[in-house]
């Protein structure tokens, strides 16, 4: 049996590029590409919020604190302590860098690893500002 996975929701002319449920309360469902939409009702309707930055390229809530979400794209990377009603930039000392994914350790919420585009792999971890580029060897 071969399944495809394809969004039916006509949001953002089709560019919908990420989707997560929130951890603690399934009902909120956010997805976000050029825009930024969430659903509290499980997926059945979503209204656009006001997002940190356009074209977003992915998102990730922190295991530890499921009310904490961050987003990142080409403006960088962003956190929200609310749910994604305010935003704050969490990108200084990073310049000019497009994140395509991210971790975050289910056991340490101060490691963070980012996959900015075209350039390796970076990591925060914690207590400042700084991002360093991560080597596994």
């Amino acid at each position: 049996m071969s399944c495809a996975l394809r969004s039916t929701m006509s949001l953002d002319n089709g560019t919908n590029h990420v989707l997560g449920v929130d951890q603690a309360d399934p009902a909120i469902v956010d997805t976000a590409g050029l825009y930024f939409f969430r659903s509290k009702d499980g997926g059945a309707a979503f209204f656009k919020q006001k997002g940190p930055h356009d074209d977003h390229h992915a998102f990730a809530s922190n295991p530890i604190a499921p009310s904490t979400i961050y987003a990142l794209g080409d403006g960088g990377i962003f956190s929200s302590s609310n749910r994604g009603d305010s935003w704050a930039q969490d990108g200084a000392g990073i310049s000019n860098v497009l994140f395509y994914d991210i971790a975050i350790s289910v056991t340490d919420q101060n490691l963070v690893i980012g996959g900015p585009q075209d350039t390796g792999t970076l990591q925060y971890p914690g207590g400042h500002t700084i991002w360093n580029e991560h080597s596994p060897c």
